[in-house]
Order: structure tokens, then C-alpha cells, then sequence
């Protein structure tokens, strides 16, 4: 996440996860079983009972497709940006613009198909 002393709170994650879970018409058992927790977990979230930690964050905020900075109340863009990690310069030659299709299974992983 970024620097949190630097941006502005302007909502609380229970008002951002009650508008998630309307619009996206999740139910509190959906959404439980996805992230592995019970349906009072998430009933606590929405009333602002508790708050998630930050792993449960970060998991409710690739649930929904967006950024777990702006989950948690931040003024920040809702989607996060994708980051691309440039690694230093790739000469063309190198980069694949076209994968063949794959090959056909050689004969000993069709062999190990039916006899393994």
C-alpha cells in the first residue's frame, strides 16, 4: 500500500466494502466462502464491528478488482494502477511476439497416460 500518512481518509472501509458487496450483488456466504472466513466475519466488516487485517485486505480488494488503499478509505483512485517492472533494456530480437501452438504430447507422455 502507499504511504498512508500522506493521503486523505475520506470514507471508512466499512462504508467501501458495504458499496462493494451491493454493487457487485455478493452475498455474506459467497463472499465467506471465498475469502475463507465465517459469515459473521463479514457481517462484523459491513456493521464496522472489526476491521480485516492487512493479508484480509489485500485479499478482499483482488476479490473485488480494486485498490486496497482506496478499500480501506483513502482518496485514491479506486482501481489501482498496473505497475510493469522494466528490468533494464530487452533487445527486440529477444522479445516473443508470437508463441506457437503448443506441440503435440510426445509418445512417453501419451504412454505414461495410460500406463502410469
Amino acid at each position: 500500500m502507499e504511504n498512508e500518512t500522506t493521503m486523505k481518509k475520506v470514507s471508512t472501509f466499512q462504508q467501501r466494502f458495504k458499496e462493494l458487496c451491493a454493487s457487485n450483488m455478493s452475498t455474506d456466504t459467497t463472499l465467506a466462502d471465498h475469502l475463507g472466513v465465517s459469515k459473521q466475519t463479514i457481517s462484523s466488516w459491513k456493521s464496522g464491528y472489526r476491521v480485516p487485517k492487512k493479508p484480509m485486505v489485500l485479499s478482499i480488494a483482488r476479490h473485488f478488482g480494486v485498490s486496497p488503499t482506496w478499500l480501506m478509505g483513502y482518496d485514491v483512485p479506486k482501481i489501482q494502477p498496473k505497475r510493469r517492472i522494466v528490468v533494464g533494456n530487452i533487445p527486440k530480437s529477444i522479445v516473443v511476439k508470437n508463441i506457437a501452438p503448443a506441440a503435440k504430447p510426445s509418445f512417453f507422455t501419451e504412454r505414461c497416460k495410460s500406463n502410469c
